[in-house]
C-alpha cells in the first residue's frame, strides 16, 4: 500500500481490487488513504482535483500539507476518539473487560468533521470529512476517508430524526421489521416495545410497558445477557447522561423462551415530539454477521472500511446479469431491504414501474458496460413502496488480466432530503427575492401600507409610515396601531380592527396624528388574511384624503356657485325689483364664499360717487347712505378702471391702491370686486370681502363676475323694458290719433262724395234727353268713380277701427256666424249657382261681427274668382292644440305664387277693375281681424287649381270648443 496511485486503494486479489477502484470512481467525493503516521498513502483523482496538488506531491506527505495545524490536530483527536470508541465497544463483548460506561459517540461528532483545506494555489476550501478505521490484522492501519466540498445541499443532518408518537399503522410496520425497539419517555419508563424486542429478550409487552426501564434491566433483562454487568452498566449510563448516541454489541443467551443471538444495541436521545427528553433503543440481530466475520477476506475487510467511511451511500455489487450479490447497511437503510431479502434479486426492483417498462435498468447496464460507468438521477422505490430521489452511479468491474466483465459496482445515494432542501432553499431564496421585491414596491407606494394583528400590534409596514408620521423605524417597531391616533379616534380604530377580523374587510376614516401632533385625515382600507405562519392579520392601505376632502369641498362650492348663478338668473327674470335682486345677490355671494361682507355700489356718473345701494354684513344704517369716491385711489376706483375683476389677498400690504374708509373701518383684509356693466359704461361695482386673509380661486372670481353679469343684464333689461313701455305708450297714443284722424278723414270725405254723386245725378235728370250718349257715358264714369271712392273710404274706416270700438271677445258659435253670412249672400249665391259645403264648425272665442266680415269676404272672393264654372266652395275646421284651424276652399282660378305674399296688403288688386270688382282692402281687413283674435291667416293656391284660405282662432273650451 505504499506505492501510491489508485492502485494503492486496491486489495490483494483481482476482484477486491476491482471493487475498490469501482467504489472510488463511483463515490461523488474525493477518497484517500492515510496511514497510521498520518501520511497520504493513496489518493484518487477527485481528491487530487479538490486539493489542487499532483498525486506525486501528496503521496508520502503528512495531512498538514493541506490542513492547518489546528485542523490536523482536530482530525487526529477524532480518529483517536473513534478508535477508543470501537475498542471500547469490542471490549464490551469480551467477558470481564473494563471500560467507562459513559463513553459513547457524541451527537456533535457522528464521524464527520468540518475542515478547511489549503489548496496548492492558496485557496481555502471548506470540506466535509468522513472516515473509517482500517484494521490490519487487529492492528490500527490508518483510515480511509472521503472529502467533499461543504455545501448546503450536501450537508448530512446531524443525528437521525427524532422518533415521535407511534400510531397503529407505524407500530404494525415496526412490529413486522426485524429490529427490536424500546421507546422510553422522559422518565425512562417504557412507553412501547415491538414484538421483535419481546422475541429477542423473551419478555411480554404487558409486563414491560409502563415500568421504569432501569428496573426492567435489573429485574428481568440483565440475567439473559452473556455479560450482564457490562450490558447493564453501559445501558444505565445512557440514562444518567442522555446526550449521546450509544452503540455496542451484546449476546443474548438461549432459554426455552428465546434463542441465542448476537444483538447490536443502538440508542439515542429523543429531541422533540411527545417523548422529547426520552430515548429510543434499537436492537439489530447481527448473529449471521458475527458468524461470517472471520470468514471474510482481508480485501473485503478493507472494502468494508471504505464502505463504512461513506455510510450515506447504498453500496452493493451486481453480477453481470444485474442481480444483487452484496448488500451493505447503507443499502438496507436507504432501500429498506435486508440482505437475505434482496441478494439474488434483479436490481430493476429498485426502479419505478414506468422506468422499468421503459427499459431504463437494462439501458444503464449497457451504457456502463460500454463506457465504464453511468450516472443517473431519478425516483427509486424502497421495499415499502415509498419513493426517494436517488443519485446512482453504476461502474463496470472487469478482470485486470483479461478484461472480462465481473459485474457492476452500484452506488446509490438518497438525495431526497438534499433535493427537498435545495428546493426549499430555492423557494426560500425566491421568497426572499420576492419579499425584497415586494418591500421595494410597497416602499415605492406613497400610501401607507400596514399589517396588524387582532390586538393592534404592527407586524409589517412600509417606509411611508415613517415618512408620514415622523416616527423612526425603531420607534414604529415599538408602537401599536392605536398609537398613531389621538385619543378621541382610538375607539373608532379599535372598533374598525375588530370589525375587519369579523367581516373580512373594513373601511374607516380617521385623523392620523403625527409625531409633532399634526392631524391628517386618512382613509384606511383593509382585508383579513393569513400570514405565512397561518395567523390571521389585517393588511391594508391608508391614504391621505386631505386633498380629496379639499377637492370635495371645492367641488361642492363650485356646485353651489353654479346653483346660485342659476337661481339668481331665474330670480332676475321673475322680479322687477332691482333692490330686491341686489339684496339677494349680496346675501348669496357672501354665503357661498363664506365672506363677512358683500356690497353693490351704484355709480352716479355726474357726481362721480358710488352709493352703497345694497349689501350684507355692514354696520346698521349705512346701506343706502354710505358713499365711496369713484375717482379716489382705492379698490373701488381701481375696479372702475380695470377690465378684469380685482382680487386682494391682503389689503394692508396691497401696493396698487389703498383701502377706502368703508373697508378699513370694517377691518376688511381680502376680497374680490368687479364692474357691473362695462368699463366704458359702468353701472356700478359688485364686491365681496372678508376680515381674514383669503385666497380666492379662479372659479371664485368667475362666480363673482357671473353674479355681476346677472345684475348688469337685469339692469339692462329694466332699462330696455322701461324704454319699451315708453315706446308702446307713444305708439298707442299715435295709433289712437291715427285712428281718430282716419275716422275723421273718412267721415269728412263721405259728405263731398255724396254731394258730387247727388249733383251729378240731379244734372243728369234735369238735362234729360238733351245729353248726348257720350255725355251720359261721362256722367256714368263720374258717378261710378265717386261710388268706388266712397266704398274705399268705408273699407278704410272699417280697417282703422278693427282694434277699437269693437265688441269684447267672447264665446261664439261659428255655425251661427256662417249661417248669417250665407243669408246675406243669398242673392249672389243664387245668381252664381254657387254650392257651399260646410262641416260642423266649432265654438271659439271671438268677435262675432268681425268674424262675420272674415267669412263674408272669403266667400265673396271664392264666388268672384270661381272662373267659368259654377263656384264649388267648402268650409272645414280642424283642432290644433288650443286653437281651431278654419279653412275656406274653392276650385277657382287660383293665385300665382308670386302674388300670394302681397294679397293681404291694403289696396292690392291682382286684376283690372273691368275684370273683377273690389277695393283691394278685403283680405287686409281679414288679416287684421284674425290677428286681433291672436291667430294668423295664410293662403295655399296654384293657378287653375283653386285656393284655400286658412286662419286660426282660439278654442272656447267645452265639448265642441
Amino acid at each position: 500500500m505504499s506505492d501510491g496511485g489508485d492502485a494503492a486503494l486496491s486489495g490483494d486479489d483481482g476482484v477486491a481490487d476491482g471493487r475498490y477502484r469501482a467504489l472510488a470512481d463511483a463515490v461523488d467525493a474525493g477518497v484517500c488513504r492515510i496511514d497510521a503516521d498520518g501520511r497520504f498513502v493513496a489518493v484518487d483523482d477527485a481528491a487530487v482535483e479538490t486539493t489542487g496538488y499532483d498525486r506525486a506531491e501528496l503521496l508520502g506527505e503528512p495531512v498538514s500539507l493541506v490542513l492547518s495545524d489546528e485542523d490536523a490536530a482536530r482530525l487526529e483527536r477524532a480518529v483517536r476518539d473513534r478508535r477508543e470508541a470501537e475498542a471500547t465497544g469490542n471490549a464490551r463483548r469480551d467477558a470481564g473487560a473494563e471500560r467507562d460506561p459513559r463513553r459513547g459517540t457524541k451527537l456533535a461528532g457522528d464521524d464527520a468533521i468540518d475542515l478547511t483545506a489549503r489548496t496548492a494555489n492558496g485557496e481555502a476550501v471548506p470540506l466535509e470529512f468522513r472516515f473509517g478505521i482500517v484494521d490490519g490484522g487487529g492492528e490500527f492501519d490508518g483510515i480511509v476517508a472521503t472529502l467533499r466540498e461543504a455545501g448546503e445541499g450536501d450537508r448530512r443532518p446531524e443525528g437521525d430524526a427524532p422518533i415521535g408518537e407511534l400510531d397503529g399503522s407505524i407500530a404494525t410496520v415496526l412490529d413486522e421489521a426485524d429490529v427490536g425497539i424500546f421507546l422510553l419517555d422522559e422518565a425512562f419508563e417504557v412507553a412501547w416495545i415491538d414484538e421483535t424486542a419481546e422475541r429477542f429478550f423473551g419478555v411480554d409487552r404487558a409486563d414491560v410497558v409502563g415500568r421504569d426501564k432501569r428496573r426492567v434491566i435489573e429485574e428481568t433483562i440483565r440475567d439473559r445477557l452473556a455479560d450482564p454487568d457490562e450490558f447493564a452498566e453501559t445501558v444505565l449510563a445512557t440514562y444518567e447522561d442522555n446526550s449521546y448516541v450509544e452503540r455496542f454489541e451484546c449476546r443474548v443467551t438461549a432459554d426455552e423462551d428465546r434463542a441465542e443471538r448476537w444483538l447490536e444495541h443502538r440508542s439515542k436521545p429523543i429531541e422533540s415530539g411527545r417523548y422529547a427528553g426520552g430515548r429510543v433503543e434499537l436492537y439489530y440481530d447481527v448473529s449471521d454477521r458475527k458468524r461470517s466475520e472471520r470468514e471474510r477476506l482481508e480485501g473485503e475487510q478493507r472494502y468494508r472500511s471504505l464502505v463504512e467511511a461513506v455510510e450515506e451511500y447504498a453500496i452493493f455489487m451486481l453480477d453481470p446479469d444485474g442481480c444483487v450479490v452484496t448488500w451493505n447497511e447503507g443499502a438496507a437503510r436507504i432501500k429498506g431491504y435486508e440482505r437475505e431479502e434482496i441478494v439474488g434479486e434483479h436490481f430493476s426492483t429498485f426502479y419505478t414501474d414506468a422506468d422499468a417498462d421503459d427499459g431504463v435498468p437494462e439501458r444503464n447496464l449497457e451504457e456502463a458496460t460500454a463506457g465504464g460507468s453511468v450516472e443517473d438521477e431519478g425516483w427509486r422505490i424502497r421495499s415499502d413502496g415509498s419513493r426517494f430521489w436517488a443519485n446512482v452511479t453504476i461502474t463496470a468491474v472487469r478482470d485486470d488480466d483479461d478484461g472480462s466483465l465481473q459485474g457492476y459496482a452500484k452506488v446509490t445515494r438518497d438525495m431526497t432530503d438534499r433535493r427537498e432542501r435545495e428546493q426549499l432553499l430555492r423557494r426560500e431564496r425566491l421568497l426572499e427575492r420576492y419579499q425584497a421585491y415586494t418591500d421595494d414596491i410597497l416602499d415605492a407606494i406613497d400610501d401607507v401600507f400596514y399589517v396588524v394583528t387582532a390586538n393592534g400590534s404592527l407586524k409589517r409596514w412600509n417606509e411611508s409610515v415613517c415618512e408620514v408620521s415622523g416616527y423612526s423605524e425603531v420607534e414604529v417597531a415599538g408602537m401599536d396601531a392605536l398609537d398613531f391616533f389621538p385619543e378621541d379616534e382610538q375607539g373608532t380604530i379599535a372598533d374598525a380592527i375588530a370589525r375587519g377580523f369579523e367581516t373580512g374587510d373594513v373601511r374607516v376614516e380617521a385623523q392620523l396624528r403625527t409625531k409633532d401632533g399634526e392631524r391628517i385625515p386618512y382613509e384606511f382600507v383593509a382585508s383579513a388574511l393569513e400570514d405565512p405562519e397561518g395567523n390571521p392579520v389585517l393588511a391594508g392601505i391608508g391614504r391621505d384624503v386631505s386633498q380629496r376632502d379639499r377637492r370635495e369641498a371645492e367641488l361642492e362650492r363650485r356646485a353651489r356657485e353654479q346653483r346660485t348663478i342659476a337661481e339668481l338668473g331665474q330670480f332676475a327674470l321673475e322680479t322687477n325689483d332691482l333692490d330686491e335682486l341686489m339684496d339677494e345677490a349680496s346675501r348669496q355671494v357672501a354665503a357661498v364664499l363664506d365672506n363677512a361682507y358683500c356690497k353693490v355700489l351704484d355709480l352716479d356718473p355726474d357726481d362721480r360717487e358710488l352709493l352703497l345701494r345694497q349689501g350684507v354684513g355692514w354696520d346698521d344704517g349705512i346701506v343706502g347712505i354710505a358713499t365711496v369716491d369713484a375717482d379716489a385711489d382705492s379698490q373701488a376706483g381701481h375696479t372702475l378702471r380695470s377690465e378684469e375683476p380685482v382680487v386682494v389677498d391682503d389689503l394692508e400690504s396691497e401696493t396698487r391702491f389703498s383701502g377706502p374708509d368703508l373697508l378699513t373701518s370694517h377691518d376688511v383684509v381680502s376680497g374680490v370686486s368687479t364692474i357691473v356693466g362695462s368699463v366704458d359704461e359702468p353701472w356700478g361695482i359688485l364686491g365681496t370681502h372678508d376680515t381674514e386673509r383669503r385666497t380666492f380661486t379662479e372659479e371664485d372670481v368667475n362666480f363673482v363676475q357671473g353674479v355681476a353679469n346677472i345684475l348688469a343684464d337685469a339692469i339692462e333689461r329694466r332699462a330696455y323694458r322701461e324704454e319699451l313701455e315708453r315706446t308702446i305708450q307713444r305708439l298707442e297714443a299715435s295709433n289712437e290719433r291715427l285712428e281718430q284722424f282716419a275716422y275723421a278723414a273718412s267721415h269728412d270725405l263721405q259728405e263731398p262724395l255724396r254731394m258730387v254723386s247727388s249733383y251729378l245725378r240731379l244734372i243728369e235728370r234735369r238735362a234729360g234727353d238733351e245729353l248726348s250718349a257720350e255725355t251720359r257715358e261721362f256722367f256714368e264714369y263720374a258717378v261710378n268713380g265717386a261710388e268706388r271712392m266712397r266704398a274705399m273710404i268705408d273699407g278704410l274706416l272699417e280697417y282703422s277701427r278693427v282694434e277699437s270700438g269693437r265688441d269684447p271677445l267672447e264665446p261664439v258659435e261659428l255655425d251661427d256666424v256662417l249661417d248669417d253670412v250665407r243669408a246675406d249672400l243669398r242673392l249672389r249665391i243664387d245668381e252664381s249657382g254657387a254650392e257651399i259645403a260646410a262641416e260642423p264648425l266649432p265654438r271659439i272665442v271671438g268677435d262675432a261681427g268681425q268674424l262675420h266680415q272674415v267669412f263674408q269676404n272669403l266667400l265673396d272672393n271664392a264666388i268672384e274668382y270661381s272662373g267659368d264654372e259654377p263656384p264649388r266652395i267648402s268650409v272645414a275646421a280642424e283642432r290644433a292644440g288650443d286653437e281651431w284651424v278654419i279653412s275656406v276652399s274653392d276650385e277657382g282660378i287660383g293665385i300665382d305664387p308670386d302674388d300670394q305674399v302681397r294679397i293681404f296688403d291694403v289696396f292690392q288688386r291682382l286684376h283690372a277693375r273691368g275684370e273683377h270688382d273690389g277695393t283691394g282692402i278685403g283680405l287686409a281687413l281679414c288679416e287684421r281681424i284674425v290677428e286681433r283674435h291672436g291667430g294668423e291667416i295664410r293662403v295655399d293656391s296654384e293657378p287653375g287649381e283653386g285656393t284655400t284660405f286658412s286662419f286660426t282662432l282660439p278654442a272656447a273650451g267645452g265639448r265642441d270648443g
